[in-house]
């Protein structure tokens, strides 16, 4: 039996925690195309890698309600979100490293500290779409990050 790289168990990890795809992006590609502030240094000092997590997004009933609250609050698919606290907890507790869920949201109204669309493209798990601000999976079409 083939033992596994820790990129591949992390991404094992993230598929078994609900991950629909899970993809590593050095730090380094980050520098040249995303200003400071906004980089994954900035957000967890001497960080090196950054995992990110897709999901399918809303369930096709979600979809069909005429109330809109019931996308708002039960429509999203999480489960990219309890796959990085999976591969979280499995890079800090197995291999030793400090690990984060960097939130992809505005808070108080204020940019998000960093894109995971902009993540996503970066660590391979598709192209941003000219038609919406989304990122296309070559496999899986659109995904949620």
């Amino acid at each position: 039996m083939a033992v596994m790289t820790r990129e591949e168990q992390v991404k094992a990890v993230g598929l078994k925690a609900g991950a629909r795809v899970v993809g590593i992006a050095s730090v380094e590609a980050f520098r040249e195309k995303v200003p400071e502030g906004y980089r994954p240094e900035d957000i967890l000092p001497g960080a090196r890698s950054v995992v990110v997590a897709g999901g399918d997004g809303p369930t096709a009933g979600a979809w069909r309600s005429p109330d809109n609250r019931v996308m708002e609050i039960t429509g999203y698919d999480l489960r990219e979100n309890v796959a990085v606290h999976a591969m979280c907890d499995f890079i800090e507790g197995t291999l030793a490293h400090h690990a984060i869920q960097a939130p992809s949201l505005p808070v108080h109204g204020h940019e998000p500290p960093m894109s995971m669309m902009h993540a996503a493209e970066l660590a391979g798990l598709g192209t941003r779409s000219l038609a919406a601000h989304i990122i296309l999976n070559p496999e899986y079409g659109l995904l949620y990050y």
